[in-house]
């Protein structure tokens, strides 16, 4: 599992780009091991899913799609939960 805590950068702005959902933060710790991205920031809800800088180089956009949709598939029914539908999600933050 690959976390990442608010935002680490040199410059005074960052981003992240994740295909994935966004599920309650009850299911942080049960992510370990299971191949996801999490990131958030300690809210009430986590986005679950494969950082976009994942993509293999030989794997097209349908393919990386694909394996994220079946991690999240797979992580949702081994913990009981319905899986919503993955998006991308992105999330800025700049200092001024």
């Amino acid at each position: 599992m690959k976390i990442r805590l608010g935002f680490v950068s040199n410059s005074s702005s960052s981003s992240f780009m994740i295909y994935g959902v966004y599920l309650p933060a009850e299911f942080y710790e049960k992510a370990e091991g299971c191949g996801l991205t999490v990131d958030g920031e300690g809210e009430d809800l986590y986005c679950f899913g494969l950082s976009m800088d994942e993509i293999g180089d030989d794997e097209t956009g349908k393919q990386f799609k694909k394996r994220a949709h079946d991690l999240l598939k797979k992580f949702c029914m081994d913990n009981g939960i319905d899986c919503p539908e993955p998006e991308v999600h992105t999330e800025a933050w700049f200092d001024s």
